[in-house]
């Protein structure tokens, strides 16, 4: 070997050397300080679903709002930004009001359908949930129904609301002026029997206290007590009606309901009637009532986008419109919409939801 090949080698071997003992160093000083972390990839979070019918793009484009509390109630309301839907659809209590519309026992009365005419040239929007007082007998109006423009005499399925009473003689009903709590509206949507609506009744008298001879539900949001705690909670919860169309109501920790529309005008037009509704079920606990904990407004917002994983069913409305029936993915509900719109939606878990 000569003396530079020798000289070439003892390079090499010190950079061998000196290599080895920097990786020592570094084994060392890791094994000493803890392993650094390594940059995690960056998660790629998929849009959510297209929207494939008429709730589903609502809902898509709702903002839920900050809530609003009193006692053991929270009302988050719902936001849309323009265009709004179709706002010229005149309530159950204006149209009564207006001389728009009239109701009537059918000429051979049944408890479970009255007659409704609509003379004026406005369609004419019927809640399910909305009380009727007089006739036979009062009634829980059971299913939306959107009344056409000087249209005939419509058939709508009720509910009666109060059991011993079948007045002979009467045949024409007013608004009742309320809505049910939401745990009923839920049981008229659900199409439970008369007999569990009744028992349903009796259990909301006897936890508000109130007396009724013939056991008609009126006499609970009558009641002074109930009368008196319902206007707390309407000073209490005065959520912003501006670009609202509609809210989430949690009661005790748990949602028992949510109700949206395509227009700030028709939500606000039945806020107060809604309002009373999940109130009742605040004051008498009958939807939830143990405590769990509070929900934010992303727990809110998972509970909408249920919608997009749910199951959709049409049928025909009872004059215009389509009844959209909503089951599947944690959450269950009906719909009406009309001309591609969703005038009003009703959704509630279909168990228990918890944060």
């Amino acid at each position: 070997m000569t003396t530079r090949q020798k000289v070439i080698a003892k390079t090499l071997a010190a950079g061998i050397f000196l290599a080895a003992i920097q990786a020592a160093e570094c084994a060392y000083l890791e094994q000493d300080q803890g392993k650094q972390p390594q940059p995690t990839p960056e998660r790629i979070i998929p849009p959510p679903p297209p929207p494939r019918n008429e709730i589903c793009r609502l809902i898509s484009r709702i903002r839920v709002g900050s809530p609003f509390s009193f006692k053991n109630m929270t009302v988050f309301p719902l936001r849309l930004s323009p265009p709004w839907g179709d706002s010229d659809y005149k309530t159950l209590d204006e149209s009564l009001s207006s001389g728009y519309i009239e109701i009537l026992e059918e000429k051979d009365p049944e408890v479970r359908s009255v007659l409704v005419r609509n003379s004026s040239r406005h369609h004419v929007f019927l809640m399910a949930g909305e009380s009727l007082a007089g006739g036979k007998q009062n009634r829980l109006i059971s299913e939306d129904v959107l009344l056409a423009p000087h249209g005939k005499a419509v058939r709508v399925p009720v509910y009666c609301i109060q059991r011993r009473r079948w007045s002979p003689g009467k045949r024409e009903l007013a608004s009742g002026g309320f809505a049910a709590p939401s745990s009923m509206r839920r049981m008229a949507r659900e199409k439970v029997s008369q007999r569990a609506l009744w028992d349903a009744v009796s259990g909301v008298l006897e936890e508000t206290g109130a007396r009724s001879e013939n056991e008609d539900l009126s006499a609970a949001f009558k009641s002074s007590s109930v009368s008196g705690e319902l206007a707390r909670y309407r000073r209490e919860i005065r959520i912003p009606l501006r670009e609202t169309v509609g809210c989430v109501a949690v009661v005790n920790g748990r949602i028992i309901a949510s109700d949206i529309f395509s227009s700030p005008e028709l939500f606000g037009k039945l806020w107060g009637k809604l309002l009373d509704s999940c109130s009742l079920d605040a004051i008498t606990g009958r939807e939830v009532r143990r405590r769990g904990p509070q929900p934010d407004e992303g727990d809110v917002r998972r509970f909408l986008d249920r919608v997009f994983r749910a199951s959709y069913r049409e049928r025909g409305a009872r004059d215009v419109g389509r009844i959209v029936e909503v089951a599947g993915g944690g959450i269950d509900g009906e719909g009406l919409t009309f001309r591609r719109e969703v005038v009003h939606v009703h959704l509630t878990p279909r168990r228990e939801v918890r944060f």
